[in-house]
């Protein structure tokens, strides 16, 4: 048995065998948060609900347990005081039970702890405890503590661009053929959140002629405030897209590196479940790397823009590793099933 992308991509019946084969990178923060309990309790040592319960925290999270191949809810927290964490959660718990009714090897029983927010809260008062999260700190030592999963993005995200697998769908169905796509930068975003990277971004990009770098306010609907706004697939009908973090990660990037562009980022804060399997160098690159305050933005345009077998063959990369690949539903799934085996044994 070989991948085969178009055939496979939305297979949540692979093996593990099958799983690793055809995902061999996919497991990396898994096996981190592995080891990193494994030191800390010994060869013989659990995480028990001490660990994994939620007491520390008041919002933004649930408590699941998987019994013979079914998910129950055991507690949830705060999950009502705003409306995205609705979908959030609701999307998570639908990428979980998708891993377990399309499994064709057993599920181990296990119980554990979601945080759905942003931010977590998880801090050095809390040295004992750990939960499932959509993506952590990379300079925060407490944030070690967390167990990565794939975001409710991989699921759904009905405002953004519904199911994540259709937009795949979209994206290779649509604007897969790269030499197509508008020669410009795509960039579309509030400033509200992490100003000191987005306003740098629109500064080194105002007024040069490769730029459609634009602001967007949020929960505003004037004539002036929407006539920038696109949808998310629109995002693939340009040759560049650049990605900024938010409040935290920022679940665009997935996005932007399933539409066969050439993604330019800036050195990122936070990590998700996926992360490491970016290259900004080397025979594999499948992104393009800026400074934090944007001041080579120009002229690494200007090289894309003279060079445009080079920005193909990133963008090339990013289709293949990413969109073809780790970020399909299939690993997801795949991913998720890895964790609840290596979960129940800690």
């Amino acid at each position: 048995w070989q991948w085969v992308a178009d055939r496979d991509r939305n297979n949540h019946s692979l093996t593990s065998q099958q799983c690793h084969q055809a995902f061999p990178d996919l497991y990396s923060e898994i096996y981190r948060s592995q080891a990193y309990w494994r030191d800390r309790l010994g060869p013989a040592g659990k995480l028990t609900e001490e660990n994994w319960g939620l007491k520390w925290s008041n919002d933004g999270g649930l408590r699941a347990l998987i019994w013979e191949g079914k998910l129950y809810i055991i507690e949830s927290r705060g999950l009502n005081h705003f409306l995205h964490w609705k979908e959030r959660s609701h999307a998570t718990l639908h990428n979980i039970q998708r891993a377990i009714i399309g499994a064709r090897e057993p599920i181990p029983n296990i119980e554990f702890s979601i945080k759905i927010n942003d931010k977590i809260e998880l801090t050095n008062e809390h040295p004992n405890n750990t939960v499932w999260n959509f993506n952590r700190d990379v300079h925060d030592e407490a944030m070690k503590q967390v167990w990565l999963i794939p975001d409710f993005n991989f699921w759904a995200y009905p405002r953004v661009a519904g199911a994540y697998g259709d937009f795949q769908r979209q994206a290779i169905d649509f604007y897969d053929d790269y030499n197509w796509k508008t020669p410009k930068l795509i960039w579309r975003g509030t400033t509200e959140f992490n100003p000191e990277i987005r306003v740098k971004l629109i500064e080194q990009s105002d007024g040069k002629s490769w730029s459609d770098v634009h602001k967007v306010a949020e929960d505003v609907h004037d004539e002036e405030a929407t006539k920038w706004r696109i949808n998310m697939p629109d995002h693939c009908k340009y040759k560049f897209a650049v990605h900024t973090e938010g409040t935290t990660w920022s679940g665009r990037l997935k996005y932007l590196l399933s539409c066969h562009s050439t993604i330019i980022i800036h050195p990122l804060r936070y990590t998700t479940h996926l992360y490491h399997l970016l290259e900004a160098e080397g025979p594999n690159q499948n992104y393009v790397r800026c400074e934090k305050d944007w001041s080579d933005l120009p002229s690494t345009m200007d090289d894309l823009l003279a060079n445009p077998s080079k920005a193909k063959r990133i963008a090339d990369n990013a289709a293949a590793k990413f969109r073809d690949r780790y970020f399909t539903p299939a690993a997801q799934t795949c991913y998720f099933r890895e964790l609840f085996k290596v979960w129940s044994d800690i």
